[in-house]
């Protein structure tokens, strides 16, 4: 239950705010208008990151979101938060550019790695179907 708050915290605020036209403002706008409720709800999400972490099994799920998870714990991200509300908001949404761009460049990698993998072993096998795309995660 504790990570679809996460999860839905973050996709709300993507699909809302960055992904449709005009959504940015209008979302950035209805969540800065009560600054108290902005804090208690980001002061949610921080103690449900803190139980993810504490819990073995959310380790790599967490590391795919590390940029905007250690920018909702800061504290002196937090401090921005009651200064300049959409200013937050704009610089999480960075984070979490950062960890899309992270995560689209491992699958980079991982898809390499099996291509290079499959061109070294297609002469000896004789197939490039060898070894598929889930043998690197």
């Amino acid at each position: 239950m504790a990570s679809v708050s996460l999860h839905e915290f973050g996709q709300n605020m993507k699909a809302a705010s960055f992904h449709y036209p005009n959504g940015e403002a209008q979302m950035l706008s209805k969540l800065c208008e009560n600054k108290d409720l902005a804090q208690l709800i980001v002061t949610k999400v921080r103690e449900v990151i803190t139980t993810l972490e504490r819990n073995g099994s959310y380790t790599e799920v967490l590391q795919k979101h590390k940029q905007a998870i250690a920018y909702i714990k800061s504290n002196t991200n937090f401090d921005v938060l009651s200064l300049n509300c959409t200013e937050y908001f704009n610089r999480l949404n960075n984070a979490w550019q950062l960890d899309e761009q992270a995560e689209e460049q491992k699958r980079y990698y991982e898809e390499n790695a099996i291509r290079l993998l499959q061109q070294m072993l297609q002469p000896v096998i004789g197939s490039r179907n060898f070894i598929n795309e889930n043998f690197l995660k």
